[in-house]
């Protein structure tokens, strides 16, 4: 997996694309210069770039790839590849010279005139042990890490999840990694370097199951709509053919839920007593759950159920998601003035400050648009980004 080197402001970051728009918008926001923060995709070539770009999605407006667009509606961007031709990377505005290896994998080595470069990669296996040189995306992640292993019914094929939960997972970790790493060079102990394996963050997201498995030695198996270790917390069929997902964490939740669906008389059968006894029993409980939640409608129940306040949702499209009052009282999307597409929606970072919160206040870059900008913020002169760009060491915008 071919990864993009980015630079903010003398820290070094080597991400996930999906990674890219957390880091620089946190940073922002914490800055009392709020444009200092901007980042430098830095592929292998520029071929390379244009196949993520191509690759990413298939729909396009104008030219642009929508995903990028608004996915990546964050800061600046201006492309590089090396300053002398080679095979090495030359960090724009930093001291770190970057190596690739043979393996795609890349080795910092910071100059000493800048110790405070923060560099978090971040890679399907990680840049040590057997598997360091192995190609990883997410779904190969997902299913090296144990993840599909526990993902769909018992009796069916492991199905992949929904959203591209590894992917999301490192870019996470690869977030956090950078900003404790920048803590850590404010207070003046210099740079950090981190290893980030999606693999691993796969891992450590699986909680329930690693410490079922290291606790009892058993290993996990499907379980469908339904929770390891409580019930009921699964998804019911209503009568409309909708689907609700319903949550009885704890006795006082299901004695609610209970009295909100009919089934009163049952709150004191022995069997169903505490939580541990309901999931030994849970057959026998769903035998009567299951047909008192398909007597009702899914709005309907879900209104009841929220009254009662027991945890409970439809299962949303994502046209529902962004028509519900409460997902528009969040403005949890944004628009953003694209130089070629016109308005483009994004949402927005999930993060909420009480003030100075994280923003989109451009769109998301042309390729190399900001290339000439950024440069000559750094003090080259416009022989020199000329030359740079004719000895293919930067692209410049068309």
């Amino acid at each position: 997996m071919q990864l993009e080197p980015v630079t903010l402001t003398g820290s070094l970051v080597r991400l996930e694309p999906l990674a890219l728009h957390h880091v620089p918008a946190l940073m922002a926001a914490a800055a009392e210069d709020r444009s200092s923060y901007r980042y430098t995709g830095v592929p292998n070539d520029v071929a390379s770039m244009r196949s993520y770009v191509d690759t990413a999605t298939a729909l396009w407006d104008k030219g642009q790839a929508l995903a990028f667009a608004t996915v990546d509606a964050r800061q600046n961007g201006g492309l590089y590849r090396s300053d002398d031709g080679g095979e090495h990377w030359r960090m724009v505005g930093t001291d770190a010279r970057v190596t690739s290896r043979e393996d795609d994998f890349a080795e910092v080595k910071v100059d000493p005139k800048n110790p405070d470069i923060v560099y978090t990669s971040a890679s399907g296996f990680g840049q040590t042990g057997p598997y360091r040189k192995r190609a990883g995306v997410n779904l190969i992640v997902e299913a090296f890490s144990g993840a599909l292993s526990v993902t769909g019914s018992p009796d069916d094929m492991p199905m992949r999840t929904g959203v591209q939960a590894a992917d999301i997972f490192g870019a996470m970790f690869s977030t956090y990694a950078t900003l404790c790493g920048l803590i850590g060079k404010l207070r003046g102990k210099g740079g950090r370097t981190a290893d980030v394996s999606l693999v691993e963050a796969s891992i450590s997201a699986a909680a329930w199951e690693t410490a079922f498995y290291l606790a009892t030695g058993e290993v996990p198996v499907r379980c469908g709509h339904q929770h390891r270790l409580n019930t009921p917390y699964q998804l019911f069929e209503t009568v409309d053919k909708h689907y609700l997902a319903i949550g009885t964490p704890n006795d006082e939740l299901f004695r609610r839920f209970m009295k909100t669906v009919g089934l009163e008389a049952s709150i004191a059968d022995p069997r169903f007593a505490t939580y541990v006894l309901r999931k030994q029993n849970e057959a026998p409980l769903l035998e009567i759950v299951t047909p008192a939640v398909r007597k009702k409608g899914a709005a309907d129940l879900e209104a009841l159920l929220m009254q009662a306040g027991v945890p409970c949702s439809r299962v949303n499209n994502i046209k529902e998601v962004f028509d519900d009052p409460h997902v528009q009282a969040r403005k949890v999307l944004e628009e953003v003035a694209h130089p070629t597409m016109g308005s483009v929606k994004s949402v927005r970072n999930p993060v909420l400050y009480d003030e100075g919160s994280p923003s989109i206040r451009r769109a998301a870059p042309l390729l190399a648009e900001h290339t000439a900008e950024i440069l000559r913020e750094l003090g080259y002169d416009e022989a020199r980004i000329t030359a740079l760009a004719a000895s293919g060491a930067v692209m410049l915008a068309k």
